[in-house]
């Protein structure tokens, strides 16, 4: 209704020719919507798969058919719909088990519907109410779909658990179930990035590193480096959906002119096993990184790493000459003086690895995620170190407990075993260096007051979390909070509707103008990433499935290992930056989406 402002000159839900809608309102709009749609679809294919008893099919033309709690024979082989149905007194228990699983999820996303269509014409938020009954809709649709297949032991069937005999196939019914439950897992766990758009979040703060640039003292140095560290976890607290795996090959490219300027580049280098390899560029440092994913399933709880290091290069800033420039964002320095700038030793290294993330309530209660263990952030040159300690929790702690130690950070700056600097905060908010060494077991009443947006706790209303409930020391000194000044407190208090996406992020799938700057490689091209963000989940499972297809083929048919794009391997076995990407010749590049008209 807004459209008819000054600024934009159109009328009411009329825009002026001039404008198009923009990334951020499709995300507002189209992720409650793509919720609300493919719970819809997946309510009617529940209930058509459990009103039907076509689980199982006899191959002898379909003369018995079975569901979950019916069991129908074709009495006249003429006329298929002459059938006589009854309930068999020879299921196993774990279909009925199954058929009360799948009416309970039926339940689950009636509600999910009835929550999310309400919250679009209400100030209460009970968005995060209707998610939270569709996650849970969705484990049970699951726990269903497992638990059918190991009654196939059944005196009416004759098999074992997950093997059917040779005369009994899966019926139509069992299809659409296990359908119906890929949505609720798309629609639930997915987000409209790719994991190499995911790697370019960590540069949100990337002014961080140009303070480093210019610090006074290698201990300011490392606490902007350490602070820019904390600034990238503090990107996965809110966001447990995955996002969507590149294909090999895939690239992506984001150029930031701002006060902090940035060029960054990453491929999918390597399929099996998965590796990103990234490479970023601002004035005065340059940010290199190989991302091997590893999770693993441990009950309720899902574990990632990442394999693989960060490495940061600063040039050294003499106080003569803090002005000068480390590289060009232009793209127009080479690798012959990247290689000249090392020989002449004129940079520091840093390098560190990623600690380990934890998602929790995987199969029931709220989705939330923590980090745990250790960061070594480690000075090549010297023997200076800072170590971050990420403070674990007690299980037995309460709710409120638990909150108030939630996210909490202390660490160290070392010269060999000698302390030089300590620092603490909150990863999900804060960052604060305590300048006073004898500070650090001092208790004081005094509690950080910035202002900035909290990561939520648990099921906390985003609008009540406190900005910070850290506390401070005498000489605790402020280094970076998390802060959106660009959004409105409508919108800070939305941000759950549209997947915890910062305006940063919003950015991300923004096309580059013309598109022909971009290689066909770039996941800006993804269809499947496209249809998701404008909720059309059928057209993005089906574009997904098509890729996933199309890459397999691909390397059925590659003759050797694959070589990537713009990376070559080291003899540390390490992807490192060719900076040929630059030179934009990009005829050899393979067209991996084929969809280059969907962007224009």
């Amino acid at each position: 209704m807004g459209f008819d402002s000054e600024l934009i000159g159109g009328s009411p839900f009329q825009l002026p020719s001039d404008y198009r809608i923009g990334s951020s309102y499709i995300l507002f709009v189209g992720a409650t919507w793509l919720t609300v749609i493919s719970t819809l679809m997946t309510n009617l294919l529940v209930l058509i798969s459990v009103s039907k008893p076509r689980w199982l099919l006899s191959v002898n033309q379909g003369e018995t058919s079975i569901g979950l709690i019916e069991m129908c024979i074709l009495t006249s082989p003429v006329n298929s719909n002459n059938q006589k149905c009854f309930i068999s007194h020879q299921f196993r228990l774990v279909w009925s088990i199954s058929f009360g699983l799948a009416l309970v999820a039926f339940a689950l996303l009636s509600v999910t519907v009835v929550l999310l269509v309400t919250s679009q014409y209400t100030q209460a938020p009970i968005a995060q109410y209707g998610r939270l009954a569709g996650f849970i809709a969705m484990i049970f649709l699951c726990l269903s779909s497992i638990l059918f297949p190991m009654g196939f032991d059944s005196e009416l069937i004759g098999g074992s658990p997950f093997q059917l005999p040779s005369d009994y196939r899966i019926g139509s019914s069992y299809i659409l179930f296990v359908g119906a439950t890929w949505l609720t897992v798309i629609s639930t766990l997915m987000k409209p990035l790719s994991f190499l758009q995911r790697l370019s979040e960590g540069l949100e703060y990337s002014s961080l590193l140009d303070q480093a640039a210019s610090a006074n003292t290698s201990i300011e140095r490392f606490h902007c480096i350490t602070a820019f560290i904390v600034s990238n976890l503090s990107t996965h607290l809110e966001r447990t959906s995955k996002p969507f795996n590149p294909l090999l090959g895939e690239t992506f490219e984001l150029r930031k002119e701002n006060d902090s300027p940035f060029h960054f580049i990453a491929e999918q280098v390597s399929h099996h096993p998965p590796v990103s390899a990234l490479y970023a560029r601002g004035s005065n440092w340059v940010l290199t990184a190989n991302i091997e994913p590893i999770v693993k399933f441990h009950g309720t709880t899902v574990v990632a790493t990442c394999e693989g290091r960060w490495v940061l290069h600063i040039k050294r800033i003499s106080r003569s000459s803090s002005q000068s420039s480390f590289y060009s964002c232009s793209g127009e320095n080479s690798e012959q003086d990247e290689q000249t700038d090392n020989k002449d030793n004129g940079y520091d290294e840093y390098t560190w690895q990623s600690p380990t993330a934890v998602v929790h309530n995987i199969l029931f209660g709220y989705l939330w995620c923590e980090f745990q263990g250790e960061i070594n952030l480690q000075h090549i040159q010297t023997n200076q170190r800072a170590i971050l300690t990420i403070q674990s929790h007690s299980w037995f702690a309460t709710q409120a407990t638990r909150e108030t130690e939630m996210f909490k950070f202390i660490g160290y700056i070392y010269d060999g075993d000698d302390k030089l600097a300590a620092f603490h905060g909150n990863y999900g908010h804060c960052y604060y260096a305590i300048d006073d060494l004898k500070d650090v077991d001092s208790i004081t009443k005094s509690c950080c007051s910035i202002g900035g947006n909290n990561c939520i706790h648990f099921n906390s209303n985003p609008s009540l979390v406190p900005p910070c409930n850290l506390v401070l020391t005498p000489s605790s000194r402020l280094i970076w909070f998390r802060c959106f000044p660009s959004m409105t407190d409508e919108e800070l208090a939305a941000r759950s509707q549209y997947y915890y996406f910062t305006p940063f992020t919003m950015s991300l799938n923004e096309p580059i103008l013309p598109l022909s700057t971009l290689p066909p490689t770039d996941c800006r091209y993804r269809s499947d990433v496209r249809f998701l963000e404008q909720s059309d989940l059928d057209a993005a499972s089906s574009e997904k499935h098509r890729l996933e297809q199309q890459q397999r083929a691909e390397a059925k048919n590659r003759e050797g290992d694959y070589q990537p794009l713009w990376f070559k391997q080291n003899d540390n076995k390490e992807y490192i930056y060719t900076h040929k990407y630059e030179q934009r010749n990009f005829e050899r590049c393979p067209n991996l989406f084929f969809q280059e008209s969907s962007l224009s």
